[in-house]
């Protein structure tokens, strides 16, 4: 079993599995930081795939002098994780209304009748921001991929992930309950 200083003489010698080792050992803690700062299991993902790209790009810089792999990986994720929640907040993404209390029924069964279920699913949707509602129609009426969408929304792929995340996720809320 490879040290994580060991390891990062690996990684900085262009060793692939030396990589999947870091990512199997530490991806876990930087998701954790991640999600305490902003919040939000997608984004935190999100941050989590960046921080490893860019450590995999950037691990040449890592000094061994001035502390451990860890805490070098842990620092660079919590900047990063900040960074992003900024830019989030710049982009308007934590300024949404709270969600209101649902008129849709407190649980959603199989047993609900189709014009209910269809009733339930509208006074749902009522509920999501114009931007959350039209990413998942486009996504899930019309068959756009991610992409498109950002095209014609003119956003950026980032913004139209956000919107489709939390979309869902209010979606979700409303309709259990």
């Amino acid at each position: 079993m490879l040290t994580d200083e060991s390891l990062a003489l690996h990684l900085q010698t262009g060793d692939p599995q030396a990589f999947e080792l870091l990512f199997a050992r530490h991806s876990a803690s930087v998701r954790r930081v991640a999600a305490s700062i902003l919040r939000d299991a997608g984004e935190a993902d999100d941050v989590v795939q960046i921080v490893f790209f860019d450590v995999h790009r950037a691990i040449k810089l890592y000094d061994a002098t001035r502390g451990t792999l860890r805490t070098w990986l842990l620092q660079y994720a919590y900047h990063r994780a900040l960074n992003h929640k900024q830019s989030l907040q710049r982009k308007g993404f934590y300024s949404g209304s709270p969600l209101e209390a649902a008129e849709a029924p407190s649980t959603l069964r199989r047993s609900l009748l189709p014009a209910e279920a269809a009733q339930a699913v509208r006074q749902a949707i009522s509920h999501l921001t114009e931007d959350q509602r039209r990413t998942l129609e486009m996504l899930f009426l019309e068959g756009a991929e991610m992409s498109d969408v950002a095209l014609q929304l003119g956003q950026n792929l980032s913004n139209v992930r956000h919107h489709y995340y939390r979309g869902l996720r209010k979606l979700r809320d409303v309709l259990q309950g």
